[in-house]
């Protein structure tokens, strides 16, 4: 077949598979089942592409916040949570014993992925001076890199989500 109708030229795909119909076939697709034409991968997880990406942590930013909040002279009640029944929740949580809030004005630290009746959204609270960063309305896929990105990195520290 020639290059230009070759929906991966770079990469053997015989049956010329195009999932979700970007015009990048699945062999060479960096998120194969949400549409990404121009294949994105600004940040997050290297080969993921954006839009199956969390747009608002890692894992390794969790599990580097996870290591912070164990501190227990500055943070309690450290907690990892992921229900995904009925308004889905996952999240690593913890609140400063001072009171102090942590990145803009949020009572806790978080890391935190959600889906609502109205909107998935994703929100990163680390402690200050980082910023903080809440993003709604982000892809089903984004969502649940975000609940893999939390359940990564809190394993990664020994803290089981329940």
């Amino acid at each position: 077949m020639a290059d230009e109708a070759d929906s991966c030229p770079a990469t053997p795909d015989p049956e010329q598979e195009d999932g979700d119909a970007d015009g990048v076939g699945d062999a060479c697709d960096n998120c194969p089942d949400q549409p990404n034409p121009e294949q994105e991968d600004a940040g997050g997880a290297l080969g993921v592409g954006d839009a199956c990406d969390c747009p608002c942590f890692t894992s390794l930013s969790v599990a580097t916040l996870v290591m912070t909040l164990e501190d227990a002279d500055t943070y309690s009640g450290l907690l990892c949570i992921d229900t995904r029944e009925g308004k889905p929740l996952t999240a690593v949580i913890a609140r400063r014993i001072d009171g102090t809030p942590c990145a803009a004005g949020s009572p806790d630290c978080s890391a935190l992925a959600v889906e609502f009746t109205e909107d998935n959204a994703c929100q990163w609270n680390p402690p200050r001076p980082a910023p903080s960063r809440a993003l709604s309305g982000i892809l089903d896929a984004q969502r649940s890199a975000c609940q893999e990105a939390i359940q990564a990195g809190a394993t990664a520290q020994g803290l089981r989500c329940e």
